[in-house]
């Protein structure tokens, strides 16, 4: 008799790494990311493996019943049995999940308008990623699965050694003259006592410096982006310091991007720019959403004020 596997989730949820045990022991895979089409048009080739007694593993989102009803009763007039393996991945593992692939396909997850070209269905903005976690339902034995089975979520990290202070700049490096509270040009810039002398302190010890910043201001069309970079080259000259820096160009609001802060682009990006063991990366800002953006890279976060202690006073 043959069996099915079902493994659904939303995207990002590492469907995939299931998987491969099942490949090991004979099982076909039907996966849209690699055949193309709709999930529905898998249906056809299910139909043609069970008929010759397979074994089958489906890892698409299959995200509601409707989803997946077709394929449970596909399975059932065959006489085979069909277990759902649910994946448990948070939506914020997810996240990084989803931004490493591109990264390691040679997409920049900054890049929006690239990532709305691609044709890649690994490819996609962050409002694909949020739809489907929305959308997603539990599956139930009333839809006729023999079993369900959740999988937990457990990260396996690269081995990479590398350190680094990742900072925020508005409010955390530096204040504003002008009239918004985020300098619009160079003589804008005014830095917060004691930053300097502190950061010099931890390059010495062998932290890379870096910096993660969200300007939505180029996005509402304020300042360019040439702009922002002027700015932030003039903080990192009144420092002392080299920093390099990524900063978010997008509209605030509802998040499309995988760059803005608390989403994790930015972070990732660095990681595996500097090949940086996230358990030795401190992230340094004054907003909540640094504190998110942190817990979702997977670093620790330290408030200005803790890091910097009093200097700032």
């Amino acid at each position: 008799m043959s069996k099915v596997i079902m493994v659904i989730g939303p995207t990002g949820t590492g469907k995939s790494t299931i998987v491969k045990p099942y490949l090991q022991q004979g099982y076909i895979r039907l996966n849209r990311d690699t055949r193309g089409g709709r999930t529905l048009d898998l249906l056809e080739p299910m139909i043609q493996i069970l008929q010759v007694g397979q074994n089958i593993i489906l890892d698409n989102t299959h995200l509601t019943p409707n989803k997946r009803i077709p394929f449970v009763s596909a399975t059932k007039n065959f006489g085979a049995t069909i277990e759902c393996q649910v994946m448990q991945t948070s939506a914020a593992e997810a996240q990084v999940n989803i931004v490493t692939r591109m990264i390691k396909m040679g997409i920049n997850p900054m890049d929006l308008e690239v990532i709305k070209a691609h044709e890649s269905p690994n490819v996609f903005s962050s409002s694909v990623h949020f739809t489907h976690h929305k959308e997603f339902a539990e599956p139930t034995e009333a839809e006729g699965f023999d079993k369900i089975t959740y999988i937990p979520f457990v990260r396996e990290l690269p081995d990479y050694t590398n350190k680094a202070i990742i900072l925020d700049y508005d409010g955390t490096l530096r204040i504003s003259t002008g009239e918004k509270e985020y300098p619009l040009c160079p003589d804008d810039v005014q830095l917060l006592a004691g930053r300097a002398e502190i950061l010099k302190q931890y390059k010495a010890n062998g932290y890379l410096l870096l910096g993660a910043s969200n300007q939505s201001a180029v996005g509402k069309g304020l300042f360019t982006y040439e702009e922002a970079c002027a700015c932030f080259d003039k903080t990192n000259k009144l420092l002392g310091v080299d920093i390099d820096y990524l900063f978010c160009p997008h509209k605030s609001g509802p998040i499309v991007c995988w760059c803005r802060k608390p989403m994790p682009g930015m972070g990732i990006i660095f990681v595996e720019k500097y090949k940086l063991d996230r358990n030795s990366v401190i992230m340094v800002g004054d907003q909540t959403s640094d504190k998110t953006f942190a817990q979702r890279c997977g670093f620790i976060f330290q408030s200005a004020e803790e890091f910097f202690g009093n200097s700032g006073k």
